[in-house]
């Protein structure tokens, strides 16, 4: 397979362009290839290690001319990964996406979506983004989570005791489920048994039936920790899942990782990928 090494610095000239491109692109690629349509101008920016930025739509611009010169040398037609960030306000691609489609401007907001869909489809569906970072001399951008893994495998969480911290925060959150963004809650418990014999934080059931495991970390949390919680996430929502099929209840089932602190970035990254829904810097 032939390979480009100076596409980028070709096309972007600069040495503060060639760097936020060929660290963007595997981002974006890594969205495309796990189906991630939702993130904003502001994740980007994140995962590039940005706190502000006001000029993204221009290494976007880039980036899709580096697509464009590509699909030509490689004589394939590969997919724009401009839509997949957006607005947060309009989640729509914001002024100057007439780069991409020429008259994006001129469409009604419904058809704007329907062409943002429409791009991410063909970005998500395609299989070729290795041969693309390949072709680009650009390695795979990955979750960087290895310090925290490493805490959590070496045990530092069995037997872990609760702080009065984490006490008190998960009590709130079962008398005022409405501070998380839930409303008609017809039941709230804490240390709810599932039957995988794991203990939730807090169990709230809402009255349209769907079941919601809360999972809370308190200031005194750190990131190790708070990686930890998101796995249990992932595994809360699965088992309440599966208690739902054996029972044969047809209810929706969430799990929320609500936090006094925040996300660093590698476990931004991981909720990202893992599509756990977190509540930062709450306060109460």
């Amino acid at each position: 397979m032939a390979t480009f090494p100076n596409l980028i610095s070709e096309i972007c000239r600069t040495p503060k362009m060639i760097e936020i491109v060929s660290k963007s692109i595997p981002i974006l690629i890594r969205w495309a290839q796990n189906g991630i349509t939702t993130n904003h101008y502001k994740d980007l920016l994140r995962e590039l290690g940005y706190t502000t930025y006001s000029g993204i739509g221009k290494p976007l611009g880039y980036i899709e001319d580096v697509r464009n010169e590509l699909s030509k040398r490689l004589d394939s037609d590969i997919p724009s990964l401009n839509a997949l960030c957006t607005n947060s306000i309009t989640n729509l691609p914001s002024y100057g996406f007439e780069y991409v489609i020429e008259d994006y401007d001129t469409l009604s907001l419904e058809a704007k979506r329907v062409v943002v869909d429409g791009l991410n489809k063909r970005a998500t569906d395609f299989k070729f983004w290795d041969v693309v970072l390949n072709a680009l001399c650009l390695t795979p951008s990955v979750c960087v989570s290895g310090r925290d893994e490493e805490e959590i495998r070496k045990g530092k969480f069995c037997n872990n005791s609760e702080s009065q911290y984490h006490i008190r925060l998960k009590q709130y959150i079962a008398e005022h489920p409405s501070k998380i963004g839930l409303t008609n809650v017809v039941s709230a418990e804490t240390e709810n048994v599932l039957l995988s014999g794991d203990r939730l934080d807090v169990h709230l059931q809402q009255k349209n039936g769907t079941r919601v495991a809360v999972e809370v970390k308190s200031r005194i949390s750190q990131d190790d920790d708070i990686l930890r919680g998101i796995y249990q996430c992932v595994k809360y929502k699965a088992v309440l899942e599966a208690e739902n099929r054996v029972h044969g209840v047809p209810y929706k089932v969430r799990s929320i990782l609500v936090l006094e602190g925040t996300l660093s970035d590698s476990n931004y990254q991981v909720k990202d990928l893992l599509g756990v829904e977190v509540i930062e810097c709450f306060e109460y």
